[in-house]
């Protein structure tokens, strides 16, 4: 049985009833909703109405009801249909409504306009569609406007005006009718009136087939006049564009004049207007008639059009000859400057070559006045591709330059600019000898200026002093300086102590191990851990020999903890070809959604998802009084000689991602890189391995003796 919904409660009901108000209409309601309203007066239902407005459901879409009651109370359909469509609002009902409002499609959309419904809704109806997908933003927009015109041009065939007028009931459908009638019968007149004389000229200067080269041209003139120009063109196609409709509008313009004979001269000025259609390809033919007809007309044109190219041409020329003297001009003085301060640097003893690299370096240590004196337009053209020094700066500058340039510059700025440079703290823990603590007090002292640290955007900006004013700071107070350098290298020679140190302990571990216990497993986990760490670090050939070994302590029975970490699979990989990618772009799928629908060509390339990819087993040998050795397996690896993931407890189970910072291993560090050369490392876990493998033996063979002499034994008794 079908079910409604109350909008009052929301509540699903198997009968509705109509709450009336004078001032908001009808409102479907439950039965007792509407007994509620009945009892609290009219008032409650536009409290209940302006709730369901808000929050009903369908994000206040408008719906099959509320379409109902809007034609109700505009006076049809009568109250007994309208209360049979509400109860059984089955699609059959419901179009037996709308087709009951006319006979055609346009007498019902004028019967549904003049209920007041959004024509965007009226045209949906009409059009077969049910109102509930209308959203009540969606109809106050512009966009419902243009929708409605649409629906009302595709019915009558009206133009944009009557169109509107009609949408805004501001004229009556017969009406816009009439007025459409009139101006189409005054348009053909006007057709009739240009073909016949457009026939006649083109007869007149010979051209075959006049009647229907006329018919052509003017269809592609109308086509021309009436194209729309869009908004985002290529500016050049877009003037193009402008121009012919131009064009088309004089050509019609001069056409009418002419077939009316309105005015003297009418013909030469369609004759003219026709000539600027002769580069159009679909014209060509006839315009190059016109343009033999009336060829003093064409002539005069043409010469002035060739007398306007002419005139551009020159004053590029001449645009583009200054400019090349200007720019040699600005090169030449440019190679003065440079000129000038070669000169000024050899005369101050510098002998170091000046390269554009150089020369942008001095720019930056000068000081802004007399940075921008010196500042060069054309470094590619003095310094070429390469920046070096070219052989002309060491010729003698003008006169004039030369004294410019020691008026603007003194030689203790310029030498000092030339030696000096911006430098960090780093820098000048280096030059001085001290700490980076004490350079920072240096900066505080001399100045520092503030920049972005092109290395560490995160780390804030970062702070350069000038080398020069630094080192001047220095011989004023070496004391200090002599204090710092002494207290800093103290401390590196405490702290390179404490580093033999470490490096000693590190390599006397291995005897500690030896001494003891004589089981050489711990020793093999020592040695083990430092190929595996020497692996980390770039040796990559190294993991075979871990693998290696790992398998002979495993099948040697050394006792160990295992656990398993899941990691997941490998996925899929698609590579599509050229071809294959374009494909799917067009049809807007993904490459992986392509290969599963389409399926690939030859030419890509897929690589499968490959399960437990990221899958690791862990296994963990502890010594008493030695320590814990953890080491980890790719489960491809694994497999081959440890149990599977189904055979391992729950609790032995773990995930790659919840494990530690260093669960799987880290490079050497550089106690351990000093401690043990590469080479060592091999060679004493290949002699652990050795040791471990004739004990392995000796036991075995221990074993078998054993049984031997215990059987005799039982003989005898």
């Amino acid at each position: 049985m079908t079910a409604y919904r109350c909008c009052a409660c929301n509540k699903k009901v198997q009968e509705l009833c109509l709450a009336k108000s004078p001032q908001d209409g009808c409102l479907p309601v439950c039965p007792d909703c509407f007994k509620e309203i009945e009892e609290k007066g009219k008032n409650y239902l536009t409290e209940i109405l302006d709730g369901y407005l808000r929050n009903k459901p369908h994000s206040g879409h408008i719906t099959r009801l509320e379409v109902c009651i809007a034609l109700w109370e505009a006076g049809y359909p009568k109250e007994s249909e309208l209360q049979e469509t509400i109860n059984k609002p089955s699609g059959n009902t419901w179009q037996a409504v709308v087709d009951a409002l006319g006979k055609t499609r346009a007498e019902r959309l004028e019967r549904l306009l003049l209920t007041g419904i959004s024509p965007l809704v009226a045209a949906g109806m009409i059009n077969g569609n049910e109102p509930q997908s209308f959203s009540p933003a969606y109809l106050k927009g512009n966009k419902a406007e243009r929708d409605a015109i649409a629906v009302v041009k595709k019915l009558f065939s009206f133009p944009d005006d009557l169109t509107l007028k009609v949408i805004k009931n501001e004229l009556k459908i017969d009406e816009a009718k009439k007025i459409d009638e009139e101006r189409e019968t005054l348009r053909r007149q006007q057709e009739s009136c240009r073909l016949k004389y457009l026939e006649s000229f083109l007869e007149k200067h010979g051209v075959i087939d006049a009647a229907a080269v006329a018919r052509k041209l003017l269809a592609r003139v109308r086509e021309a006049a009436s194209q729309p120009l869009p908004q985002w063109e290529n500016v050049k196609k877009l003037e193009k564009m402008k121009e012919e409709k131009k064009l088309a509008w004089e050509f019609l313009t001069a056409l009418d004049a002419a077939a009316l004979d309105a005015g003297p001269g009418a013909g030469e000025k369609f004759t003219l207007a026709a000539i600027n259609f002769g580069g159009w390809k679909d014209i060509r033919r006839w315009a190059r008639l016109l343009v033999e007809a009336k060829g003093d007309i064409a002539s005069r044109r043409e010469f002035e059009k060739e007398k306007a190219v002419a005139r551009r041409e020159a004053a590029a020329k001449e645009k583009a000859r200054k400019a090349a003297e200007k720019k040699e001009k600005d090169i030449a003085h440019e190679k003065e400057v440079v000129k000038a301060v070669k000169n000024r640097l050899l005369e101050l003893g510098i002998e170091e070559a000046l390269t554009s690299e150089k020369y942008r370096h001095l720019l930056k240590m000068l000081p802004d006045e007399y940075g921008d004196i010196l500042r060069l337009r054309y470094t590619y053209e003095l310094w070429g591709i390469n920046g070096l020094e070219p052989g002309w700066a060491k010729e003698q500058p003008g006169p004039e330059i030369r004294e410019w340039l020691q008026d603007k510059l003194s030689d203790d700025v310029l030498a000092e600019a030339w030696h000096d440079r911006w430098v960090t703290a780093k820098t000048i823990a280096t030059e001085l000898g001290i700490s980076e603590k004490r350079a920072r007090e240096v900066m505080e002292a001399v100045g520092y200026i503030e920049t972005e640290n092109p290395h560490y955007s995160l780390t804030g900006p970062m702070k350069l002093s000038r080398l020069n004013a630094v080192l001047r700071w220095a011989d004023q107070n070496k004391e200090k300086i002599d204090t710092w350098a002494g207290a800093s290298r103290r401390a590196k020679e405490a702290a390179a102590a404490r580093f033999r140190a470490m490096v000693e302990e590190l390599r006397s571990i291995p005897a500690k191990i030896a001494h003891m216990t004589s089981d050489p497993a711990p020793l093999v986990c020592f040695w083990l851990t430092l190929l595996n760490r020497a692996a980390k670090s770039g040796e990559r050939i190294l993991y075979e020999l871990k693998d290696r070994t790992l398998r002979e302590l495993v099948e040697a029975g050394m006792p160990h903890d295992l656990r398993y970490l899941e990691g997941g699979d490998k996925e899929e990989k698609v590579w599509l070809c050229d071809r294959c990618r374009e494909e799917a772009a067009e049809m807007g799928m993904g490459p992986l959604d392509y290969i599963e629908l389409i399926g690939p060509c030859p030419e890509c390339e897929i690589k499968p998802t490959r399960p437990r990819y990221y899958d690791l087993y862990s296994l963990v040998f502890a010594f008493d009084g030695i320590g814990k050795f953890c080491y980890h397996v790719p489960y491809d690896i694994g497999r081959k000689y440890l149990p599977g993931p189904a055979s391992i407890p729950a609790n032995k189970k773990g995930v790659r991602g919840e494990e530690g910072a260093w669960t799987f291993g880290r490079p050497l560090n550089k106690i351990e890189r000093n401690a043990f050369g590469l080479e060592e490392i091999k060679e004493n876990l290949l002699r652990s391995l050795d040791n471990l493998r004739n004990i392995r033996q000796l036991s075995q063979v221990s074993g078998q003796v054993s049984g031997q002499v215990s059987g005799k034994e039982a003989l005898t008794l």
